[in-house]
């Protein structure tokens, strides 16, 4: 590996690879418990090191994937949608409302907007102003909190004079459909989903066409879709054999569909 390569820290979900430590699973039914890693392997990709560019790509460790599939639905979908939450104060914000329901029974709280800004992880000086951290940091992680997870939280400023000195965050618990709902939509490819969110449909012309080779797949969003969907089956006959289905069915070629197309070839050639 080039020398910019070896000297260079792998870092996944913020934290270096080494770092993302054991899992277990215990099935005490069968008086088993597995161990294993969150991230067993990463592949760098330093073929654009020179531009000082590097693709890491990585698969969940076998235990972890099925820690969700294990537990209940609830943690099932607050496992999934921890995964799939794009926003850091999302994640965040999730966190600290699931913990703080399972400790104290209570779905509404009052914080200061320091102390939000402290929940929600904002780096001091930054999003100093109220409207600013509402926009940029609240707003979206509530969006993307209804729409992926069994929680339907609701946010209400309070002022004093002129300023908004306090929040009240309220959570409450989605019924079977809204669940139901969730789910399907961390089923779905992340791409169009904040359109999805906005009530706008994914079209066609909101993405580039598909691929026709390799060289183009290559770091575009059906690349990313590709390896979301944890796809191992080759890439130039994945991209072809949706190309014939999407044709034959008369199906559109979006990265939402890509995605559920590469799941599906996991499953029928048994990767």
């Amino acid at each position: 590996m080039g020398g910019a390569a070896t000297s260079a820290a792998v870092h996944l979900a913020g934290q270096p690879i080494e770092a993302l430590g054991e899992v277990s699973l215990d099935e005490p039914d069968r008086q088993e418990e597995h161990i294993g890693t969150i991230v067993p392997q990463a592949t760098i990709d330093y073929r654009d090191e020179t531009n000082g560019d590097l693709v890491i790509r990585w698969r969940f460790g076998e235990v972890f994937r099925r820690l969700p599939a294990e537990s209940d639905l609830h943690t099932k979908l607050d496992s999934a949608a921890l995964l799939a939450m794009r926003s850091r104060y999302a994640i965040a914000l999730l966190r600290y409302c699931s913990t703080h329901f399972e400790k104290t029974r209570t779905n509404r709280q009052e914080f200061t907007v320091g102390h939000l800004r402290q929940v929600l992880g904002v780096r001091e000086g930054k999003l100093s102003t109220f409207s600013n951290l509402k926009k940029w940091a609240l707003s979206p992680a509530i969006q993307e909190i209804n729409a992926t997870s069994r929680w339907t939280l609701e946010a209400v400023p309070h002022k004093t004079g002129r300023s908004v000195t306090s929040v009240t965050i309220s959570w409450t618990e989605k019924p079977q459909s809204g669940k139901r709902a969730a789910k399907a939509e961390l089923d779905r490819h992340s791409a169009g989903r904040r359109q999805r969110q906005a009530g706008t449909a994914e079209r066609p012309a909101d993405h580039p066409p598909l691929p026709a080779s390799r060289d183009d797949f290559r770091d575009s969003i059906w690349e990313q879709a590709y390896h979301d969907a944890g796809c191992w089956a080759d890439v130039q006959k994945t991209l072809d054999g949706f190309r014939v289905w999407t044709e034959r069915t008369g199906k559109p070629q979006t990265p939402t569909l890509f995605f559920s197309f590469c799941k599906g070839e996991n499953e029928r050639k048994g990767i």
